[in-house]
Formats: structure tokens, sequence, C-alpha cells
């Protein structure tokens, strides 16, 4: 019976080169063992000893030896004994750091999904991954602070703490030198101001942007100080033709004693009378003419040429 065993044992593990998993093989050792009458609990501790040497990993289908495997569960919260490999634990654990969104249970047990604890983590990830899981939750921990900010740079990762974020909104990433918007997580919105990007966010097909009607404003202001400015040449240069015109008027003509009128006296004698209040006058000394029908010639200024005085001079 001892060498039946030991050749149902080597046929036992001969199966395994075939591909056929232990459950498999077991089960074709088994139906073998009745066939031989090897129904003894001696025969079935055979089939249980082989059973326990080997599994099969449910990720992969291998089939590995008991030191393959956890020890013991994965994880606290996990009600069931360890079915998946160490290299398949181990691969689904960087898997799950690296490719998915990141938040505190992200690593769980790739048969139950129960979450694993730091100390599960760093038993079973590979060094340079738990260096990244370490590093995440540090990350997570300080970007619970209200200043901090995470680079939204594709594939840049860094974060920092934004030092009086309602007054300095703009954060320049220490590692990627990207501008971004503290207040609105998004790139640095140029020209715009925070309310104007709210303002634009809230109505965009009606924004204007402050610039923008800034600009307008100085436009306007040009234009009328433009006007101004051409409104005062033009009144400067009336105001001097009219100095021009009065000193022209000043220079041929005279006023009338009467009205004030003035009076061109273009040839003729000095006897002038205006067409306005009908008074006569002299045009070179202003003498009414009355008064030099009353006393003839020295009715006239004495300055004036036509003074009796002047007349005998000039003979």
């Amino acid at each position: 019976m001892a060498w039946l065993a030991q050749k149902l044992s080597s046929i036992f593990c001969g199966y395994q080169s075939t591909g056929l998993g232990v459950s498999q093989r077991t089960s074709i050792l088994f139906g073998l063992t009745t066939m031989f009458g090897l129904t003894t609990l001696f025969g079935l501790s055979i089939l249980f000893w082989q059973y326990r040497q080997e599994r099969d990993c449910v990720v992969c289908a291998e089939s590995k030896g008991k030191s393959s495997f956890p020890l013991s569960s994965v994880s606290n919260n996990c009600n069931h004994p360890p079915a998946t490999c160490l290299e398949c634990l181990q691969r689904h654990i960087k898997i799950a750091i690296d490719e998915k969104a990141w938040h505190a249970r992200v690593v769980t047990c790739p048969e139950c999904n129960s979450g694993m604890e730091y100390d599960e983590v760093r038993l079973y990830a590979d060094s340079k991954t738990f260096k990244k899981y370490d590093a995440r939750l540090l990350n997570d921990a300080i970007s619970q602070q209200d200043n901090w900010f995470s680079c939204l740079g594709s594939g840049c990762g860094s974060g920092q703490i934004q030092e009086s974020p309602d007054s300095a909104p703009i954060v320049t990433c220490i590692a990627c030198s990207h501008k971004y918007c503290f207040r609105h997580r998004v790139p640095w919105h140029e020209t715009l101001s925070c309310e104007e990007y709210d303002c634009l966010l809230a109505d965009p097909h009606n924004f204007r942007p402050a610039f923008e009607i800034e600009n307008e404003q100085v436009e306007r202001d040009a234009k009328v100080a433009a006007a101004k400015t051409q409104a005062a040449a033009v009144i400067a240069a009336r105001a001097w033709e009219n100095r021009a015109s009065e000193a022209m008027v000043n220079r041929t003509t005279k006023k009338c004693p009467g009205c004030g009128w003035a009076i061109e006296k273009n040839q003729g004698c000095a006897h002038m009378t205006c067409i306005i209040c009908k008074h006569e006058f002299c045009y070179d000394c202003l003498a009414n003419y009355e008064t030099i029908r009353e006393r003839d010639n020295r009715g006239h200024r004495k300055r004036c040429r036509w003074h009796t005085r002047n007349l005998r001079r000039n003979n």
C-alpha cells in the first residue's frame, strides 16, 4: 500500500505539468484511489497533504505553493482566507496606487474590496510603491489645510502652501512654474481679476472685462479732450480774428459821438452824418457840427486841422 501511495503521489505531481489546477488534479487522484480501493484514512490523508501544499490563485489562476500566498487575510476587514498570490497582490497594490483616483481607502483587498490599512500596505507592497503610497498619504494630510494648493499640471503632482491666498490668488508652481488661480482652481485667468472671472462664469454672454470698459472710457476721454482742444483752438482763432478786426476798425473808423456806431470815412470832407442817430460831427476832431455852425471853424477842437487857427497857419 505504501508503494501505491507513493505512485499516486507521483501521478498527482505529474499532472502539475499539464496545467491542471489543484482542484482538478485532486478530483482525478480521488477517482484513482477509489478505483484502487484506497478509501482508507491513509489514502485520504495523502490527498489532503498534497492539497495543502498548493493552491490556485484567483487572479492569475496559477497553482502555487503555500509560501506564495499571504499567511493570513490581507486586511483585518477581510472575512475570508487569502486566495490571491503575493505576486498578484503586489501588482494589485501598485496598480491601485498608480492608476486609481486617490482617496483614503484606495488600496483594497483584490477579492472583497475591503480597505487595507497602512501597515498592511507596507507589508505587501514593494518598496518603490510603498514610498509613493506614503508620500500620497502625507500629501493628503497636508492638503487638508485651507491654504494648500495641488498643482493642476498633467504629470506634475507637486503641491504647496499659498500664503495669503485671498490677497495673492496667483499660485506659481514650485515644480513646473505654471500659474494657477487659487480661488477658482484653474489656470490663471490673464487680464481678469477673480471678481471679473466670477462675473464671467455667472453671465458669459454679456460679460465685459474691466480693461475693455476702461479702454472705451479712455477712448471717450481722448475724444472729449480732442474736442475741447479743437474748441479752444477755434475760440482762440476767433478771439484773434475779433481783436484783429477790432484793431482794423479802430484804425479805419471812428465812433459816432452820439451813439457810438463805428463810421468809416472813405472820401469827401470831414463833415459826417451818422446813419444811425443822424448826429453831425467833424470826423477829424469829433466836434458837434451845431457848435461849428454857431461859431464857424472856431467850433472845431483846437488840435483839429479845420480850426480857424490851424487854417491860418497852413495858409
